[in-house]
């Protein structure tokens, strides 16, 4: 990510895209899960804070903790 980052609510392509913006929405999202699901760290601080993986849109809270693990 070349821009400058703010932490906020966004849709999990947005956030997505973020990283994989050479890819499709649909790729970008699902490369983004495979990140997270291969990190259990990263995956137990998110159910720490009771992240909701049915949800479309990641709080301030869940962006931090993703983006501080990748």
């Amino acid at each position: 990510m070349d821009k400058e980052f703010k932490i906020r609510a966004m849709g999990k392509t947005e956030l997505a895209m973020c990283y994989n913006s050479h890819l499709s929405a649909s790729g970008a999202l699902q490369t983004l899960r495979r990140w997270i699901n291969f990190n259990p760290t990263l995956v137990q601080e998110l159910e720490e804070v009771g992240y909701n993986k049915y949800s479309h849109i990641y709080r301030p809270i869940d962006v931090h903790i993703i983006v501080k693990h990748l």
